[in-house]
């Protein structure tokens, strides 16, 4: 996978959780239910209710639509990070040969000029971050801070602070939030000044968002062509 498709990889899933999230909205299922119920003069007079539980067969649990957003959200977003550097790193270890770690990629990649240091930070970065989401649930560890900490002294970072576009955005026109804004596909790693910063510190927590999945495939998308070409 070239650079160019694992940026169009990463925008089909953030296009398709976009999609799932708005159809999951509960005013819109009571609208869709409303209007099915119109449909007959028998039971035009029903007033469904907002947002009530679903009931599934196959698991047999029940859960309501807000619940099932916030869980998309919460859950299933962060869950793709991991997948984002996968691809990247198997294309590097297929350019290299190999299974090195990603950092000795990282910096292997500055050391032979495929990559600036800029680029670096971002990568480690979203390295980080993706450990912090797969291995600690969205908890800043000890263990990663002091590794921030250290690769700062070595000039191998240059960022202080985490700063997400986060779970969901202002789109404006006293709207209500929504996941994916125009504004974050446009610049995915330029997150809004009003963006909540984290501070690195144990036990603080962060929560990324579908802007954050593409500016996290943009910059691996981008080690991937610095270094493989492609």
């Amino acid at each position: 996978m070239d650079s160019e498709e694992l940026r169009e990889r990463v925008k089909e899933v953030v296009s398709t959780l976009s999609f799932a999230w708005t159809t999951l909205k509960p005013e819109f299922l009571h609208t869709v239910h409303r209007l099915a119920l119109a449909s007959s003069p028998t039971t035009a007079h029903f007033e469904p209710p907002l947002d009530p539980p679903i009931h599934d067969l196959v698991t047999n649990s029940q859960i309501r639509p807000s619940e099932m957003q916030a869980y998309l959200l919460a859950k299933v977003v962060p869950s793709f990070l991991p997948g984002i550097q996968s691809i990247a790193e198997d294309e590097l270890n297929g350019q290299f040969g190999g299974t090195a770690n990603i950092y000795s990629r990282i910096e292997g990649a500055v050391a032979n000029g495929a990559i600036d240091r800029s680029l670096a930070s971002r990568a480690h970065y979203w390295r980080i971050t993706r450990n912090i989401v797969a291995h600690g649930n969205g908890v800043i560890s000890p263990r990663t801070v002091s590794e921030v900490n250290m690769l700062a002294r070595k000039g191998e970072v240059l960022f202080n602070l985490f700063i997400f576009w986060g779970p969901l955005l202002n789109a404006g026109h006293e709207g209500m939030p929504v996941p994916i804004v125009e504004r974050a596909v446009a610049q995915p790693n330029q997150p809004d000044p009003s963006s909540k910063s984290v501070a690195i510190v144990a036990g603080n927590t962060i929560a990324i968002g579908l802007a954050d999945l593409l500016a996290a495939g943009d910059t691996w998308a981008d080690v991937v062509k610095g270094v493989c070409g492609r």
